[in-house]
């Protein structure tokens, strides 16, 4: 099993900050409306529906939270005990990896989505499709980004990272899609794996150019450590860092 490094869920904390501000709002909602003015009780349909909308985020991230919280329980027992997993790993303010791997043969980002329908979508497309059902039985169609073009750029950053911190390190990825609902019209594409079972075999099987060395090892572990610490750096502090060290090595 794994050694897991955990920091608190993001997601889950918005989730708890929706569904406090969901049960404000119908809070006042409920003394408006019984209110005597006709001016509150516009005020608090208003409410009411602004109620409405904070707890169908407050789902959505539980739904993720959950979704995460599914892998890592998944990856973590099927990893075995030389890798190391982060889990929620910020390098700067606009990025986060959900899990980080490292082991003996590599450095391993993995993105989670907890999508529920019918994935539509090619490695190379900028979009996917996501055909869903509704509770009532209604078919509908939602665009999203290609997740695979976030772990392309989480990758770089990671890489940006470790160049900084004096041990760079060969960097893979993966998405997993961890939910039992998810589906794929066509196949599933490239660097996508349906299961946490199917991303621990492709971690330990990767045949990188040079195995790391237990030094490498231990200085990757503590520079993910620090991007679990407090808060991140701004993207402007990791833009002028990483410019500095492109300059000095020009």
């Amino acid at each position: 099993m794994a050694v897991v490094h955990k920091k608190g869920s993001p997601l889950f904390d918005q989730a708890i900050n929706y569904g406090l501000g969901g049960v404000a709002c119908l809070a006042i909602s409920f003394f408006m409306v019984y209110s005597r003015s006709d001016i509150l009780h516009v005020i608090g349909i208003a409410f009411f529906f602004l109620g409405g909308y904070l707890f169908s985020q407050c789902s959505r991230r539980c739904s993720g939270s959950w979704g995460e919280h599914k892998a890592l329980s998944a990856l973590s027992e099927a990893l075995p005990d030389q890798y190391h997993l982060f889990v929620n790993v910020s390098v700067h303010e606009k990025m986060e990896s959900d899990m980080v791997v490292v082991g003996p043969n590599g450095v391993f980002i993995v993105e989670v989505k907890s999508f529920k329908g019918t994935l539509e979508g090619s490695v190379n497309d900028r979009k996917w499709v996501l055909h869903k059902v509704g509770r009532e039985g209604g078919r509908y169609t939602k665009i999203i980004k290609n997740p695979l073009g976030q772990l392309k750029r989480n990758i770089a950053i990671l890489s940006q990272y470790l160049k900084l911190e004096r041990c760079s390190a060969w960097i893979d990825g993966v998405v997993l899609f961890p939910n039992d609902d998810t589906e794929w019209q066509d196949g599933v594409p490239e660097k996508c794996f349906c299961e946490a079972k199917g991303v621990a075999e492709h971690i330990t099987c990767f045949e990188p150019r040079r195995p790391l060395t237990e030094n490498l090892m231990g200085k990757l572990i503590a520079s993910l450590e620090k991007c679990q610490e407090g808060s991140a750096m701004t993207l402007e502090e990791f833009t002028d860092k990483t410019q500095a060290l492109q300059k000095r090595f020009a």
